[in-house]
């Protein structure tokens, strides 16, 4: 907080000696330090006086002087330091609560769809047959075997046990779909 200052300065060039002092007498010692003493006390006066004047307002508000200068604690700035992060933790909060229901949501769509795909496969594929099934045309795919082993270098022998075979096969599948 700056008053002007007198601009009163004494230069004295020492060209001789620099051990030499200039020697000032008491009075002139006792002057210097009542003016600077005095110039103390006046600004201190002054700055009382723009306190006891400025506004009065409530506590987060700035108290401005009557020239104009905004008059600041260090409380009200640790106030306003807390409001922000108060702010700043409000804010996140309710990005983190959206966040975590929109991942929600997107959990609940996806469960449902892979409830639909499990069904929609469980209608699509063929059952698995029981452990005791009989597995069909098993006669026609043992003559069929052993015609191969008969004749291992000419396979076109053996195609009227292949086209036994395929037939089989053929009803057999035509069959299965009647049944569902």
């Amino acid at each position: 907080m700056g008053g002007s200052h007198s601009a009163r300065k004494l230069s004295v060039e020492n060209e001789n000696d620099p051990s030499t002092v200039i020697k000032v007498s008491e009075n002139v010692v006792q002057r210097i330090r009542s003016g600077a003493a005095a110039e103390a006390e006046s600004e201190f006066r002054k700055q009382k006086h723009q306190v006891r004047t400025s506004k009065s307002s409530d506590s987060s508000s700035l108290d401005i002087f009557e020239d104009g200068i905004p008059f600041v604690t260090a409380r009200m700035i640790r106030q306003e330091v807390e409001d922000e992060l108060q702010k700043n933790n409000q804010y996140w909060e309710r990005r983190i609560a959206c966040l975590q229901e929109s991942h929600q949501k997107i959990n609940q769509i996806m469960e449902e769809e892979y409830i639909k795909s499990v069904e929609d496969m469980k209608r699509q594929l063929p059952r698995i047959p029981p452990e005791h099934a009989k597995l069909p045309c098993q006669d026609k795919k043992g003559m069929l075997l052993t015609c191969y082993k008969m004749y291992p270098k000419r396979p076109l022998l053996c195609a009227q046990e292949v086209e036994a075979f395929n037939c089989c096969m053929k009803n057999e599948r035509i069959r299965v779909m009647n049944a569902k």
